[in-house]
């Protein structure tokens, strides 16, 4: 029946946008600007352990209720966590990154990133979702700046390897990446168009190519770039 179709259609677009309303924006969206939860993290940050700030974020006080990222709306509790923790992090601007690549951020974090998604496997794939944005942020600032060799993709997947972020065991490792790699619809979650997902699979394929190769080898695994 057309007219129940319709009718379903609009009270669904009726409570999307009621769930929108009252839903917390990230630092580029809205009129109430940049959700207080990445402020508040970032000054706790100062003074407590990289452990205590993983811990904390994963609370309901940091990870209960939903984002809007980029227009989208996204409910699940470890992808809002994992956002705030990169936002607080790093952020996504491209003139900071300039000055400070998001590759050596994530080698000075490597703790904090460790203690959040080893500790807890059902982190892994959100956090390297929540993480798509600022690496392309900070590839665009090494692109203009024209001077780093390696693309920051690349660079910060071979980081978070290299730390052991996605699991000690090699072979778990690996496979974490390579489901986030085929998991395209991660990107969606986090507000990144398809395009831009395209993008940072494509900038990613050093690092699988490399993966591979060392797989085939059967050699203990370490990146250098």
């Amino acid at each position: 029946d057309k007219n129940m179709a319709a009718a379903v259609d609009a009270a669904v677009d009726e409570a999307a946008a009621a769930v929108e309303a009252t839903s917390l924006n990230d630092e580029d969206e809205g009129p109430s600007g940049p959700d207080p939860r990445i402020a508040k993290l970032k000054a706790y940050m100062e003074d407590h352990s990289p452990a205590e700030v993983a811990a904390v974020v994963q609370t309901d006080e940091y990870s209960k209720g939903n984002i809007v990222i980029n227009d989208t709306l996204c409910m699940n509790k470890q992808g809002v966590a994992s956002y705030i923790l990169v936002m607080a992090a790093f952020g996504t601007d491209v003139e900071a990154f300039t000055a400070n690549p998001m590759s050596k951020q994530v080698k000075a974090n490597k703790a904090l990133l460790k203690a959040y998604a080893n500790e807890t496997p059902k982190n892994r794939i959100p956090l390297l979702g929540a993480m798509e944005a600022a690496m392309l942020a900070s590839e665009e600032a090494r692109v203009a700046e024209g001077t780093r060799k390696n693309n920051e993709v690349y660079q910060v997947l071979c980081e978070l390897f290299n730390a052991d972020v996605m699991g000690d065991e090699e072979e778990e490792a690996t496979a974490i990446y390579m489901d986030w790699e085929e998991k395209q619809n991660i990107s969606k979650e986090f507000g990144l168009e398809e395009e831009a997902a395209e993008k940072v699979r494509e900038l990613s394929q050093p690092f699988f190519d490399w993966l591979e190769q060392a797989e085939e080898s059967d050699e203990e695994i370490t990146i250098s770039y």
